[in-house]
């Protein structure tokens, strides 16, 4: 994967590499940037309470930083605090309704939730975005590969497959684990025939 595209942003594993070094602020102590910052070295190591003690005081000194909410709703999700997280991720969006990868993160939050539908139906609001310096191509094979992992969980595989494939189509970003994952689906001799994009149903 691209690694233009923080892995946290993507709400994926961090290096466990990175557990050994020392924070080292870059930037001006106590300012909104440094701030989030020492919040994602913290969230990097999983120290998600201590990242969101970070983030609240950031919130509270600036609170129209929206870097500060989207951080503070993934420690949230980290912490299965739902609810939250859902409601860190509205007020990024309240700051910058244009930004239509926000939905990548309501996604998530339902996902985490179990409600498969709702998470698949903002993945699709995320379609097109282009996530921040990055090309709409890999972005949407990242959604895809994400909704094919939500119609997994759902157990419903013949759509899983479709959305791997759509992926495929988009480019090999994702190698030999995801061309895995499809070869398993494709095995099970999924009976039903994999749906158009336009029949998977949204509510």
């Amino acid at each position: 994967m691209r690694k233009n595209i923080s892995e946290l942003t993507l709400g994926l594993h961090m290096p466990s590499a990175e557990a050994s070094i020392p924070y080292v602020p870059l930037l001006k102590r106590g300012s909104a940037a440094e701030l989030c910052e020492r919040a994602e070295y913290l969230a990097r190591r999983n120290a998600h309470k201590e990242a969101l003690r970070v983030l609240n005081s950031a919130i509270s000194k600036y609170p129209k930083y929206q870097s500060a909410y989207q951080l503070k709703g993934y420690s949230l999700i980290k912490l299965h605090r739902l609810g939250a997280a859902l409601a860190a991720f509205r007020k990024c969006l309240s700051f910058a309704p244009q930004r239509k990868y926000y939905h990548f993160y309501f996604a998530k939050v339902y996902f985490a939730m179990r409600k498969y539908q709702l998470a698949i139906n903002e993945y699709r609001k995320a379609l097109d975005s282009m996530w921040p310096f990055d090309d709409k191509d890999f972005t949407n094979a990242v959604i895809y590969h994400q909704i094919g992992l939500t119609y997994i969980s759902w157990r419903k595989p013949s759509e899983a497959l479709w959305c791997y494939e759509k992926v495929f189509s988009l480019g090999d970003y994702f190698g030999a684990p995801l061309r895995k994952r499809a070869l398993t689906l494709t095995k099970k001799k999924v009976k039903a025939k994999a749906p158009t994009w336009a029949q998977i149903p949204s509510i």
